[in-house]
Order: C-alpha cells, then sequence, then structure tokens
C-alpha cells in the first residue's frame, strides 16, 4: 500500500467483476454472443468499468487537508525513485487482484460441485482466517506491541475494510 494511491487501489477493486468476466470468457467458462443484445451489454459494461477505472485514477482532484490529520498524507510523483515505486504498487495491485478474479471464478466452478454455498462460505472464511493467523504470528513473533488494539483511526479503517470487503463479496 506504500507504493500506491488509495484512488489507484479503490478503482481496481471495481475493476474485479470485469476481470473476472474476462478471465472466464478466455477460459470457456462465459459465453459471449455478439450478435445478442446481452452480449453487446456484457462487453459494453466491462469497456465502461475498465474505462471509468482508468479515468478515475488519471483524474486529479483537489488535496483535502482534513484538520484531523497531522500530516500530508497526499503522494508527491516527483522523483525517479517515487515513479518506480508507483509503477511496482500498480503491478503488485494488477496481480492481487487478477488473484482476487481468480478466487471468483474458482468458487462459480467450485459451487457447480459442492452445492452447499454456506458451509462452503465458512470454509474459506476458516482457512482465510487461519493462514492470515500463521503469517501474522511469523511476520510478529518478537514484536507484541504489534498485537495491542488503540481505539483510533486505524482500528476504524481497518472495521471499515473488512465490512466493505464482505458486502462487496456479496454481490459477487
Amino acid at each position: 500500500m506504500n507504493y500506491t494511491t488509495a484512488t489507484f487501489s479503490r478503482a481496481l477493486c471495481s475493476v474485479v467483476p470485469a476481470f473476472a468476466f474476462l478471465m472466464a470468457w478466455i477460459l470457456g467458462l462465459e459465453k459471449v454472443n455478439i450478435r445478442r443484445l446481452c452480449g453487446h451489454a456484457k462487453v459494453l459494461g466491462t469497456i465502461v468499468t475498465v474505462g471509468g477505472a482508468m479515468l478515475m485514477t488519471l483524474v486529479k482532484g483537489p488535496m483535502l487537508n482534513l484538520q484531523w490529520t497531522n500530516e500530508n498524507g497526499h503522494q508527491e510523483s516527483t522523483s525517479a525513485a517515487n515513479k518506480q515505486d508507483v509503477i511496482k504498487g500498480a503491478l503488485m495491485m494488477l496481480a492481487g487482484f487478477f488473484c482476487w478474479s481468480g478466487f471468483v471464478i474458482l468458487q462459480e466452478v467450485t459451487l457447480k460441485s459442492y452445492p452447499a454455498e454456506l458451509s462452503l462460505t465458512i470454509l474459506i472464511c476458516l482457512m482465510g482466517t487461519l493462514e492470515s493467523t500463521i503469517l501474522a504470528l511469523a511476520m510478529e513473533w518478537n514484536n507484541l506491541t504489534t498485537w495491542s488494539i488503540h481505539l483510533d483511526a486505524k482500528l476504524l479503517a481497518t472495521v471499515y475494510a473488512v465490512s466493505n470487503s464482505k458486502f462487496s463479496c456479496i454481490f459477487f
């Protein structure tokens, strides 16, 4: 997250359904009949989604200086090293959203042979929690201050991000 902007990551997050559609189309899981109206709608929707996300990342709006922030969170890209970091961050975000799209496709394929949706969701969440816990323990084993919870903006941002991602998964 230090290598890219929040605008770019949020815009690309909305492109996950378009990535999933394109991947499913390439893999032959999604049929597109260009001669029919619904085929036109699928292709046009994908183009509008990707185009809108790219337009959102290119448009620069005014910087908001909020009174509760004490430092400038605006990322300037003046140096060559910072430009490389932005490219590296964009590639990392693209790889992450590509994997997320693959996960959505794998869920669809899995649900054909395992139709119990709620138990599959529980298994996926349980495995994700287990894997995340093991990774977090391995990465922060010696730093006990990392595990303390403070009532601040970081906690609010984490709760919002988790609730927002769970809400958006309902629509996939």
